[in-house]
């Protein structure tokens, strides 16, 4: 099954999927792997147009600018 969820706001269109793979790059900049990936929670605040995230239960943490 094929999957999009996009969010519009202010004239602009957000893909979530860009937003977890950013989060995926963060960890990986970290230097983890990729297998050792378990959760990940993404929320993203509109008016403050910033993506915060929880990686493992607060393993790893953080947030950024999206636009």
């Amino acid at each position: 099954m094929k999957k999009s969820v996009y969010i519009e706001h202010s004239g602009q269109k957000i893909d979530t999927t860009d937003l977890l793979e950013r989060v995926k790059d963060i960890w990986r900049e970290q230097g983890h792997k990729l297998r050792d990936l378990q959760d990940v929670s993404v929320y993203y605040n509109l008016e403050q147009n910033t993506c915060y995230y929880v990686i493992n239960e607060h393993e790893a943490q953080g947030n950024f600018n999206v636009l």
